[in-house]
């Protein structure tokens, strides 16, 4: 039954009910113009009321932004809320490309304050825009007022304090109408991981103080871009196969926090530096072992292994672990040499814990050197651009590391970045500087020999090229290990 038809409403109440109606029809004719993702992401009841979309470019951020402000201005008369972005001119540019649209689509009148940025609803409603990253004082300008929404845009970019701005400006002005904060963001090139951006936090689940809520999604998942966002993928994987491991394109298009190479410390390839298993060489392998001592840092060994019929150093082995008492590092020493009977050890540490260890393993224990480190590392990077370092299976210690450790770009000279942990990174390099795979010719390939006297001459021909590139203590070392 049509209740406008009851004769006894009143004037009031008759108004109430079509208001009511049109709310609701407005709401769901929204609602149904957004795709699946936004829905997801608009219609999301959230006990903590913090929400962040993290996405790539082109998925349609401002526009879901817009969108949610409008079904709030609808569902909830007579409330303000707010788009946030860094600038007046961006909160302009939302407002022309995205914000206008959506109301002629919808034949949706409203009063337009421009001078203030604010769109008042026939219900009262109000959204107001602002642009927040000038400088902190532009925080407390949002003091007062109660808010029903907040919607910070292009949460990557700013410069002044995002947490000061949501914890201590828009957070308690939400309490009154149990209002919802929400961050929209793409992944940004550089982060400073020893003190985070909130962005950065909040969608790597890093945010300590409070719980966010947090969807993620990709421009394939806007219908009305879709097709031309696969045929844009089509034509960079015709010019470019390997476009999809560069960091630009995992951060812009897929929309996932990677690093930039030139941020790295390590210039690790997979392709170049991973191998299967150390090959099949007739001489025997060479073992050292990088060890970096800590406790609360981590203890990491780093077992290298070379051969002077190979120009390559494997790496065989990488393991670290936090709180190693010295007893515990015996043991793995002891474990690790059973195995590979390591020819010397790198360590790195006082000189007292390294005369404990050799006094009670007797094995050959020399000094770290530290001195003009990226000197070296430059040296390494050169190593691993020309794939003469390659790790084996049991390594993925060293490979973490070397994918996210990277240079302090504040430090006024080069410096890693004190948040990124370097155990087994430092372990290789100690490991690296003692090898002697760069005296290494590719090995002499296997034939089926059937004279006896052919063998031997082979065999005498091999051990001379080795002894033409070996010190004496080298060829000593030989000796008592039956090279």
């Amino acid at each position: 039954m049509n209740p406008l038809k009851k004769t006894n409403l009143s004037k009031q109440e008759a108004l109430n009910i079509v208001n009511q109606y049109i709310k609701r029809n407005m709401v769901n004719a929204l609602l149904n113009d957004a795709f699946p993702k936004q829905r997801e992401f608009i219609e999301s009841n959230t006990s903590n009321r913090l929400k962040a979309l993290l996405a790539s470019r082109r998925f349609g951020k401002s526009h879901t932004a817009c969108l949610y402000l409008i079904i709030t201005a609808f569902r909830h008369p007579g409330t303000l809320s707010l788009y946030v972005g860094l600038t007046r001119a961006t909160c302009q540019l939302v407002i022309d490309v995205y914000f206008r649209p959506i109301l002629r689509r919808f034949n949706i009148e409203c009063k337009e304050n421009l001078s203030t940025l604010t769109f008042k609803f026939e219900n009262g409603a109000q959204i107001k825009f602002f642009g927040m990253d000038s400088s902190k004082k532009d925080h407390d300008k949002l003091r007062g007022p109660k808010y029903k929404l907040a919607t910070i845009d292009e949460a990557q970019d700013y410069t002044t304090d995002l947490r000061n701005l949501i914890y201590n400006v828009l957070k308690p002005a939400m309490a009154d109408l149990q209002g919802t904060i929400c961050l929209f963001g793409t992944p940004k090139e550089t982060v400073m991981l020893d003190n985070p951006d909130l962005f950065f936090s909040v969608t790597n689940h890093l945010e300590k103080n409070y719980e966010w809520s947090v969807f993620k999604g990709n421009t394939i998942d806007n219908p009305h871009m879709k097709e031309v966002w696969e045929a844009e993928l089509a034509t960079l994987l015709k010019f470019n196969p390997d476009f999809k491991s560069d960091p630009r394109y995992l951060r812009e298009y897929e929309g996932k926090w990677v690093l930039s190479d030139d941020k790295k410390i390590y210039r690790f390839n997979p392709i170049l530096n991973i191998a299967p298993e150390l090959p099949q060489i007739d001489s025997k392998w060479i073992y050292l072992a990088g060890l970096d001592l800590g406790f609360n840092d981590a203890t990491a060994f780093t077992i290298g292994a070379y051969n002077l019929n190979s120009p390559i150093l494997y790496i065989v082995e990488a393991f670290n672990k936090t709180e190693m008492t010295i007893d515990d590092v015996q043991e793995k020493l002891i474990q690790l040499n059973s195995k590979y009977k390591i020819s010397k050890i790198i360590c790195d540490h006082s000189k007292q814990i390294v005369e404990t260890l050799r006094n009670r393993l007797h094995y050959n224990f020399v000094a770290a050197e530290k001195k003009d480190k990226f000197d070296y590392i430059s040296l390494f990077n050169d190593d691993l651009r020309a794939g003469k370092i390659k790790l084996l299976p049991g390594t993925d210690a060293l490979k973490k590391e070397w994918d996210n450790l990277i240079y302090d770009v504040r430090a006024d000279k080069l410096k890693e970045l004190d948040s990124c942990k370097n155990n087994s990174a430092d372990s290789a390099l100690y490991t690296w500087r003692h090898a002697r795979h760069y005296l290494g010719k590719e090995p002499i390939k296997s034939t089926q020999i059937t004279d006896p006297m052919h063998s031997q001459v082979l065999a005498e021909i091999k051990r001379k090229q080795r002894q033409s590139f070996k010190t004496e203590a080298e060829i000593d070392f030989d000796k008592e290990y039956g090279y």
